[in-house]
C-alpha cells in the first residue's frame, strides 16, 4: 500500500516507521523523567550508624561539635567518625528546607576550596546533579575528597585524602548517598 502525497510516494513501511520512532522517543521521554523525579529514599541515623559498624568504624554523637560550629543550623542529630585521614558525617535536621540551606552553606565552603586550589582540583563542586528530592557536590582538591550530598533532611558529608577517597564511596554507596 502507498500514498501519494505532495509528490511523493509514502509507504506503509514508511507510516511504520515514523510512528515506530515517535514511539520510542515518547518511551524514552517518559524513562528519563521519571528516572529524574524518582525521589531517593533517606536513612536514619541508627542505619547510618549500623553502615559504619559494619564497616569497622567506631562513630560517636557529634550534635554538640556540629551545633558549636554552626550555631544557626537546627539539628535533630548529627553522627560521625573521624580519624586523621577521613571522617563521615551524616547530620539529620528538622526539615528539609533547613537542610537546604545547611547544603548550601557547605557547598559555598566547597567553593572556596575550589577557587582557591584551582590549578590543584580536579572536579568542580558545580559538576554535580540535582534531582527529584536530592543534590550532591564532590570536589577534589590539593589532595583531598569531599564528598556531600543531601536527600530530604539529611546530609552525608565525608572529606578525606584522595587515597581514601574509595572508602568513601563505599559507606556512600552502602547507605545510597551517591548520585
Amino acid at each position: 500500500m502507498s500514498i501519494k502525497y505532495k509528490g511523493k510516494t509514502i509507504t506503509a513501511k514508511d507510516i511504520f516507521i515514523t510512528v515506530g520512532f515517535f514511539a520510542f522517543m515518547g518511551i524514552l521521554t517518559f524513562v528519563l523523567f521519571k528516572a529524574a523525579f524518582t525521589p531517593i529514599p533517606s536513612i536514619t541515623s541508627e542505619e547510618f550508624s549500623k553502615a559504619l559498624e559494619e564497616n569497622g568504624y567506631t562513630y560517636y554523637d557529634s550534635t554538640s561539635e556540629w551545633l558549636e560550629a554552626n550555631p544557626g543550623w537546627s539539628f535533630n542529630k548529627c553522627t560521625s567518625y573521624t580519624d586523621s585521614t577521613l571522617r563521615l558525617n551524616f547530620l539529620v535536621f528538622d526539615d528539609a528546607k533547613i537542610a537546604m540551606g545547611s547544603f548550601s552553606a557547605i557547598t559555598s565552603k566547597l567553593t572556596s576550596i575550589y577557587t582557591s586550589h584551582r590549578d590543584n582540583a580536579v572536579d568542580c563542586p558545580y559538576g554535580s546533579s540535582r534531582r527529584a528530592n536530592f543534590i550532591y557536590r564532590t570536589l577534589k582538591a590539593d589532595g583531598t575528597y569531599y564528598h556531600l550530598m543531601r536527600i530530604d533532611n539529611t546530609i552525608f558529608y565525608a572529606t578525606s585524602t584522595t587515597e581514601r577517597e574509595n572508602e568513601v564511596l563505599k559507606i556512600a554507596k552502602e547507605i545510597g548517598y551517591v548520585g
